[in-house]
């Protein structure tokens, strides 16, 4: 069974839109945190000199992400605060991770790997079995292979929804972060 290249691309494109809210709120909130000068002020700064004040593409919003999370703020105070979150709710980040290095490269390598699936499916271009060295075309694989930036790209339905299992995980991690810099930042 041949997947469609329109309802393949939606469906890919789709779930990275759905991603981009909860990161651009997380963005936001890491952003303005509405407390007064500390650590995350500097990193704050840092950050936003360096990458948020230009272009917002994917990509852009991936590598302000990157930074926040290795920020000295995220590492000594968010964290601590995101493990005690998930641990009192029950939402068992322990299980996934044991240390905010694993946490960090977990969160990296899920956005890399999204990142490299939606611009293949958005950007790339379609190719054909007899491109690949076929003889002849398989319905199977008819529209599922994508040439972007000179590297193939085979999507199945199996990789579809490894992507899919990614981004749910980085939207329920972004809900979290979220959560958890507005209840740490909370003034009384």
């Amino acid at each position: 069974m041949s997947i469609g290249i329109q309802e393949l691309r939606g469906r890919i494109i789709h779930s990275a839109l759905h991603l981009e809210d909860e990161m651009d709120l997380f963005i936001a909130k890491f952003l303005s945190p509405k407390f007064k000068k500390s650590i995350h002020d500097e990193s704050l700064f840092q950050i936003l000199e360096k990458r948020f004040l230009y272009n917002k593409t994917l990509g852009n919003k991936i590598a302000s992400i990157k930074e926040m999370i290795s920020s000295k703020v995220f590492r000594e105070l968010y964290f601590a605060e995101l493990q005690k979150f998930c641990a009192i709710n029950g939402l068992g980040i322990s299980e996934e991770v044991e240390d905010y290095e694993e946490f960090k490269t977990m969160i990296h390598n899920s956005m890399k790997l999204v990142n490299e699936t939606r611009n293949s499916v958005a950007h790339g271009r379609i190719t054909y079995d007899f491109l690949m060295g076929s003889d002849e075309i398989s319905e199977g694989n008819l529209d599922r292979t994508f040439l972007n930036n000179n590297k193939f790209n085979h999507i199945s339905k199996t990789d579809e929804e490894v992507y899919n299992n990614h981004i749910s995980k980085l939207i329920g991690y972004f809900k979290f972060m979220t959560m958890v810099i507005l209840s740490s930042n909370y003034e009384k």
